[in-house]
Protein backbone atom coordinates (compact mmCIF):
# COMPACT_ATOMS: atom_id res chain seq x y z
CA UNK A 1 0.00 0.00 0.00
CA UNK A 2 1.10 3.39 -0.84
CA UNK A 3 -0.17 6.29 0.09
CA UNK A 4 0.22 10.02 -1.06
CA UNK A 5 -0.60 13.52 0.50
CA UNK A 6 -1.59 16.40 -1.34
CA UNK A 7 -1.47 20.14 0.24
CA UNK A 8 -2.52 23.13 -1.50
CA UNK A 9 -0.09 25.94 -1.18
CA UNK A 10 -2.05 29.42 -0.51
CA UNK A 11 -0.48 32.73 -2.02
CA UNK A 12 0.67 35.70 0.39
CA UNK A 13 -2.81 37.51 0.63
CA UNK A 14 -2.21 41.34 0.51
CA UNK A 15 -5.58 43.50 1.78
CA UNK A 16 -6.42 47.08 0.38
CA UNK A 17 -6.31 49.74 2.66
CA UNK A 18 -4.65 47.99 5.38
CA UNK A 19 -0.88 47.38 7.38
CA UNK A 20 0.13 44.01 5.28
CA UNK A 21 3.37 41.77 6.47
CA UNK A 22 5.68 39.99 4.13
CA UNK A 23 7.67 37.19 5.34
CA UNK A 24 10.36 36.28 2.50
CA UNK A 25 13.73 34.49 2.59
CA UNK A 26 15.80 36.79 0.34
CA UNK A 27 18.14 36.75 2.73
CA UNK A 28 19.48 33.03 1.32
CA UNK A 29 20.51 34.34 -2.49
CA UNK A 30 21.59 37.79 -1.50
CA UNK A 31 24.93 39.20 -1.81
CA UNK A 32 26.30 39.25 1.47
CA UNK A 33 28.61 42.48 0.51
CA UNK A 34 26.22 44.31 -1.16
CA UNK A 35 23.63 46.34 0.58
CA UNK A 36 20.26 45.30 1.87
CA UNK A 37 18.20 46.83 -0.21
CA UNK A 38 15.33 45.34 -1.70
CA UNK A 39 13.49 46.35 -4.76
CA UNK A 40 9.96 44.51 -5.58
CA UNK A 41 8.52 44.13 -9.18
CA UNK A 42 4.69 43.07 -8.77
CA UNK A 43 2.96 42.56 -11.89
CA UNK A 44 -0.77 41.74 -12.22
CA UNK A 45 -1.28 38.42 -13.61
CA UNK A 46 -3.98 40.08 -16.28
CA UNK A 47 -2.94 43.47 -17.19
CA UNK A 48 0.68 42.51 -16.88
CA UNK A 49 1.47 45.84 -15.56
CA UNK A 50 3.95 45.86 -13.22
CA UNK A 51 4.69 48.13 -10.25
CA UNK A 52 8.07 49.07 -9.53
CA UNK A 53 8.96 49.90 -5.17
CA UNK A 54 11.56 49.32 -2.32
CA UNK A 55 10.32 48.21 0.66
CA UNK A 56 12.82 48.46 3.01
CA UNK A 57 13.51 45.56 5.92
CA UNK A 58 11.86 45.45 9.51
CA UNK A 59 13.41 42.51 10.87
CA UNK A 60 16.06 39.95 9.95
CA UNK A 61 17.39 36.53 11.02
CA UNK A 62 19.04 33.43 9.42
CA UNK A 63 15.52 31.52 8.55
CA UNK A 64 13.56 35.05 7.38
CA UNK A 65 12.85 38.52 6.41
CA UNK A 66 10.12 40.60 7.27
CA UNK A 67 8.83 43.71 5.20
CA UNK A 68 5.85 45.66 6.31
CA UNK A 69 3.89 48.33 3.90
CA UNK A 70 0.43 50.34 3.85
CA UNK A 71 -1.39 48.99 0.67
CA UNK A 72 -2.82 52.67 -0.84
CA UNK A 73 0.11 54.82 1.07
CA UNK A 74 3.51 52.67 0.38
CA UNK A 75 2.67 50.81 -2.48
CA UNK A 76 -1.17 50.77 -4.31
CA UNK A 77 -2.34 48.07 -6.15
CA UNK A 78 -4.91 49.45 -8.92
CA UNK A 79 -6.84 46.08 -9.14
CA UNK A 80 -8.06 42.81 -6.63
CA UNK A 81 -6.91 39.42 -7.83
CA UNK A 82 -3.52 37.74 -8.19
CA UNK A 83 -0.18 39.12 -8.55
CA UNK A 84 3.66 37.49 -9.10
CA UNK A 85 6.19 38.90 -7.36
CA UNK A 86 10.18 39.39 -8.10
CA UNK A 87 12.59 40.56 -5.22
CA UNK A 88 16.28 42.35 -6.60
CA UNK A 89 18.78 42.87 -4.38
CA UNK A 90 19.97 46.54 -5.90
CA UNK A 91 23.14 49.03 -5.06
CA UNK A 92 21.50 51.74 -3.89
CA UNK A 93 18.37 53.49 -2.56
CA UNK A 94 17.64 55.39 -5.50
CA UNK A 95 17.95 52.26 -8.24
CA UNK A 96 14.17 51.39 -9.81
CA UNK A 97 15.72 49.32 -12.07
CA UNK A 98 15.85 45.61 -12.11
CA UNK A 99 18.61 45.05 -14.40
CA UNK A 100 21.09 46.78 -11.58
CA UNK A 101 19.71 44.10 -9.12
CA UNK A 102 20.38 40.33 -8.44
CA UNK A 103 16.88 38.26 -8.26
CA UNK A 104 17.04 36.96 -5.01
CA UNK A 105 13.12 35.65 -5.20
CA UNK A 106 10.13 34.69 -6.78
CA UNK A 107 6.45 34.44 -4.98
CA UNK A 108 2.78 34.92 -5.99
CA UNK A 109 0.21 37.51 -4.11
CA UNK A 110 -3.21 37.66 -3.62
CA UNK A 111 -4.70 41.42 -3.16
CA UNK A 112 -8.32 41.25 -1.66
CA UNK A 113 -10.54 43.93 -0.31
CA UNK A 114 -10.65 44.49 3.39
CA UNK A 115 -14.34 43.15 3.46
CA UNK A 116 -13.02 39.85 2.21
CA UNK A 117 -12.86 36.96 4.91
CA UNK A 118 -11.05 33.42 4.61
CA UNK A 119 -12.29 30.04 6.38
CA UNK A 120 -8.67 28.49 6.87
CA UNK A 121 -8.55 24.83 7.49
CA UNK A 122 -5.92 22.47 6.47
CA UNK A 123 -7.36 20.31 3.73
CA UNK A 124 -5.79 17.16 3.33
CA UNK A 125 -6.01 14.68 0.21
CA UNK A 126 -5.39 11.62 0.99
CA UNK A 127 -4.65 8.88 -1.49
CA UNK A 128 -4.60 4.99 -0.86
CA UNK A 129 -3.26 3.08 -4.04
CA UNK A 130 -2.89 -1.03 -3.33
CA UNK A 131 -0.28 -2.61 -5.43
CA UNK A 132 -1.16 -5.82 -6.62
CA UNK A 133 0.40 -9.11 -4.18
Amino acid sequence: MVTLNYSKKMNTIIRKNSLNRLVLTVGELSDPNEPKLYLFRITNDQTLVPILVQIPIVYTNDRYDLFTFNEGVDITFPTLGDYKYEVFQVPNDETLNVNDGIRVEVGKLEVTDTSTLYTAYDAELTTIAYEPS
